[in-house]
């Protein structure tokens, strides 16, 4: 029996980070057309962290929102949709070695449970760190039926 060495060549795979950084660095070259297009390329994902409790039945979002105050966001729910939007400070300036915060318009959708509905997601934004909390499932009314 011969063994032949096997190597493993994925030219297709890229980290997550590798991908962000593709996807969320707009390309200087190519000025958009439209003002849809500008305001995609300004609009950013804050970072978020998703924390599922079991035990509390509770789902708690965490995102980074650094000098973003209270009245420039916006928490939406609708269609089992929770969306986070608004508009944080535009630092501009000359003399940036290293830039890798974002700054400006941002978005962030996640799906909620079937179920849950506005009053029952809370906000807190401290410190500049925004935490959604909702509801993981909502029970089921069981229902009992008698065979006649």
């Amino acid at each position: 029996m011969t063994f032949v060495q096997w190597y493993s060549f994925e030219p297709f795979t890229v980290t997550l980070q590798e991908w962000s950084e593709a996807v969320d660095t707009p390309d200087s070259s190519d000025e958009p057309s439209s003002s849809h297009e500008k305001e995609k390329i300004q609009t950013y994902s804050p970072r978020l962290d998703l924390h599922e409790s079991k035990e509390n039945n509770l789902v708690t979002a965490t995102l980074e929102l650094p000098g973003v105050p209270k009245s420039s966001v916006n928490i939406d729910v609708q269609d089992r949709r929770l969306t986070i939007s608004g508009d944080g400070p535009v630092v501009e300036g000359d003399g940036f070695s290293v830039r890798e915060r974002k700054f400006g318009s941002f978005r962030r959708s996640l799906r909620l449970p079937r179920g849950v509905k506005a009053d029952q997601v809370s906000a807190k934004l401290e410190d500049g760190v925004l935490t959604v909390t909702y509801p993981r499932t909502i029970p089921e009314e069981v229902s009992i039926m008698t065979i006649e």
